[in-house]
């Protein structure tokens, strides 16, 4: 059950087993503050997120009360309750919403304020921290509070999976089972390194899907796995879909052709080095549309989360989100 929207504490009182963090008033004048105030921020968070996600969420609300007129928060506590917390808000009359989690909490809020003119304001606490690590958002979290007071939104394309939106990227086969194969245990307590234990056990244990891509650039291709690309990065600091740009209305998209269990180490090997692109067993291609069909079971994920099996459509979103970022708004 999600939990309902609760006002920050007027007196940013906590209990004292989550420890929060006191974070220190900006240095200077906030221009996007100082001339236009929220009204309403909602701070929406997974407290399973980091080493100290409530203490953070907790301490997030309170350092943002100083400078909004009102600040509600709510806490996660299963699928899909970021979703129905930020649609929650969007009624509300939120005009700022606030994600404090990993990218997975992130594509839930991106799915309940695609289309809306609200913005999005980002505290990354996840394991991977891609969204962060793209767009220069700090993950210490006190600058990344004062980036959501002293920053400027841009506007962002957004990708489809069927019906479910993506901002940085989705994918079939491989990666998609190692997500699944990946429990919320294993990354609690290992971190990215969890991601590693169970993309070594596919590797040596699977021959890997048989796909098909279609898309109208390169017409048909039989494949083991595809990665679909919003963002440069992927899984921390791994480039796989270089061309890639969040403000571009185009996706980018990573097929790897061979099968096997050595064609897929291989391919592997070559995206830890960068090397992959320039590979005969490796197509990347932009496109506005493409489709992805198997006669098997294949997993498919969007931002690191399942979302259902093959096939699928995957296509740029007819709208856009407003994220805060650094740098020159848009």
């Amino acid at each position: 059950m999600k939990e309902t929207l609760l006002p920050a504490d007027p007196r940013g009182d906590v209990p004292a087993t989550d420890h929060p963090r006191t974070f220190a008033p900006p240095g200077r004048t906030l221009p996007a503050i100082r001339d236009h105030p929220p009204r309403l921020v909602v701070v929406i968070g997974n407290p399973a997120a980091g080493s100290s996600g409530r203490s953070v969420i907790r301490s997030t609300a309170a350092f943002l009360r100083r400078y909004a007129r009102r600040v509600e928060m709510g806490m996660t506590h299963a699928r899909g309750d970021a979703e129905a917390l930020c649609r929650e808000a969007v009624a509300a009359g939120a005009d700022l919403v606030v994600a404090a989690g990993g990218d997975g909490t992130i594509n839930e809020i991106v799915n309940g304020l695609a289309g809306t003119p609200v913005a999005l304001g980002v505290i990354p606490l996840g394991t991977a921290n891609v969204l962060a690590l793209e767009t220069g958002i700090p993950l210490d979290p006190e600058a990344a509070c004062r980036l959501v007071l002293g920053g400027r939104p841009r506007s962002l394309h957004l990708g489809l999976a069927g019906s479910q939106r993506f901002l940085l990227m989705a994918g079939a086969g491989f990666d998609a089972e190692v997500v699944y194969g990946t429990s919320a245990a294993w990354k609690k307590t290992m971190g990215k390194s969890a991601y590693v234990l169970a993309g070594f056990w596919h590797l040596l244990s699977q021959n890997g899907p048989r796909i098909t891509v279609t898309a109208e650039a390169v017409g048909t291709l039989h494949a083991t796995g595809i990665i679909i690309g919003k963002a440069r990065l992927y899984g921390g600091r791994f480039s796989v879909t270089p061309g890639a740009r969040l403000q571009e209305p185009l996706l980018e998209a990573c097929v790897f052709l061979r099968r096997g269990r050595t064609g897929r180490a291989h391919a592997a090997w070559r995206v830890l080095r960068g090397t992959h692109g320039a590979h005969r067993d490796v197509v990347i291609f932009k496109t506005d549309r493409l489709r992805v069909s198997s006669p098997e079971r294949v997993h498919v994920h969007a931002d690191s989360d399942l979302i259902g099996t093959l096939p699928l459509e995957f296509r740029v979103a007819p709208e856009t989100l407003r994220v805060i970022l650094p740098g020159p708004g848009a």
